[in-house]
């Protein structure tokens, strides 16, 4: 995955593309199916789709980190409001506005939980 990362980076979006998918693969393999390293490589392969103009393939990929999630316990709150303001974006671009106020909601909540969070 961090090879997909430099690919990124270099605005070398196919390629990355064919990293994420391969470290997704990998950790289907070998993780539990709600694990958040699934939904983070997820989360890479949306971000990717968005960039290549494929969005319908990137509100999937979104949708299923998503659902890993908000299956996951709390304490990702952070992590998880990137996925979801991912999420949302590609939904917006979908034309699919009803969803993306309660999306985004949702994750600046979880953006102002995790600043505001004591740590012991």
């Amino acid at each position: 995955e961090n090879i997909g990362v430099l690919h990124y980076e270099q605005k070398l979006y196919s390629e990355a593309e064919a990293f994420f998918r391969e470290a997704l693969a990998l950790r289907r393999h070998s993780l539990d199916e709600n694990h958040h390293l699934i939904a983070k490589s997820l989360t890479h392969i949306g971000h990717v789709m968005i960039l290549l103009e494929r969005i319908r393939e990137a509100e999937e990929a979104l949708s299923e980190a998503v659902r890993i999630g908000r299956s996951r316990p709390a304490g990702m709150d952070a992590e998880f409001a990137v996925i979801l303001e991912s999420y949302a974006y590609a939904l917006k671009l979908r034309g699919r506005e009803d969803k993306v106020i309660p999306i985004t909601a949702e994750a600046r909540l979880l953006r102002a939980k995790s600043r505001y969070v004591v740590r012991r």
